[in-house]
């Protein structure tokens, strides 16, 4: 606004922000929004910083899905958290939810080859490789959950798998 300027009654002249209320507006593919439930907590680092972490919780999920099938959620950052002042209205954020679920055998997503269009996981035994055919279930992006064909605690080959054969004989790097 300047000195003169045309001011109309309905026009805002400022906006007021509080840190202590902040919220984030994220989106979710509409086939996961099934998995979640007002309450689920989650991370909320800047883009800008990721090493900086705010806890936060889902406040709402829009019963609406839009155009692109992407659902709203919008979560309430709890207050007086250390750092908030790096906190600025439209800022672009990373949001981490985590999802409570009973206990299950994840693997690092990299560990599964395709070997005849079947998911396979190469096990590591007395120095050699063996393909364990597995079914899989949910992911989210860096991990995969191991429905069948493998064991809590078996030793699994996660990377140079690409081109390893069952019974291959392999070292392990440090």
């Amino acid at each position: 606004m300047s000195k003169g300027a045309f001011v109309s009654a309905s026009l805002p002249v400022c906006g007021l922000h509080s840190s202590q209320a902040l919220e984030v507006e994220a989106f979710v593919p509409e086939s996961e929004v099934f998995m979640l439930e007002k309450g689920n907590k989650a991370d909320i680092s800047p883009i800008s910083s990721s090493k900086i972490k705010f806890e936060s919780s889902l406040i709402d999920i829009n019963p609406q899905v839009e155009n692109e099938g992407l659902v709203k959620l919008r979560f309430k950052i709890n207050s007086n958290q250390k750092g908030d002042e790096n906190l600025l209205l439209n800022m672009n954020v990373t949001v981490t939810l985590y999802i409570p679920q009973q206990e299950q055998l994840v693997i690092p997503k990299e560990a599964i080859v395709l070997r005849s269009e079947k998911e396979v996981v190469f096990s590591y035994q007395n120095k050699r490789a063996f393909w364990n055919f597995v079914k899989t279930g949910k992911e989210n992006g860096t991990q995969i959950e191991i429905l069948e064909g493998l064991k809590e605690g078996q030793q699994i080959i996660i990377s140079n798998n690409i081109q390893l054969s069952h019974d291959a004989e392999v070292e392990v790097l440090k």
